[in-house]
């Protein structure tokens, strides 16, 4: 049995979505599914407007549209109510998110997802999360 996280989950790609969510059915986290959205701003608004309850960890795209993954990972980690919240950000380059990294080496992220990403990849991270709690 699985302990039941809340994802809140982001990705510009309505197809990502969709794969995200079966990964998480197939990696056993079926019920995890807290908030999707289509990009960073609409998480940030989703996250605002959550009266208290939060997600137990947020998976988003490095780049996306209107605002990217990084501005979202770092009005996240300045925000005194979700700075504690574990980040998981999502990159097609390994080598991309690294250089990202190394540039802003304030920012603060707990885990990179590869696309494409694997079950048990996904469900690796997840526990190592799961683990800070």
């Amino acid at each position: 049995m699985k302990p039941t996280l809340k994802i809140a989950f982001c990705d510009e790609d309505e197809g990502e979505l969709l794969i995200f969510r079966r990964m998480l059915e197939d990696a056993g986290y079926g019920d995890a599914i807290w908030a999707c959205t289509l990009s960073g701003k609409e998480l940030l608004d989703v996250l605002s407007a959550a009266a208290g309850a939060l997600p137990d960890v947020i998976v988003l795209d490095i780049l996306m549209l209107f605002k990217d993954g990084l501005e979202t990972v770092e009005k996240i980690k300045r925000d005194t109510k979700l700075q504690n919240v574990p980040v998981l950000l999502m990159t097609g380059s390994p080598e991309y998110a690294e250089m990202v990294l190394k540039k802003y080496p304030n920012l603060t992220v707990d885990g990179i997802l590869t696309k494409p990403i694997t079950v048990d990849g996904l469900a690796d991270l997840l526990k190592r999360c799961g683990q800070c709690f």
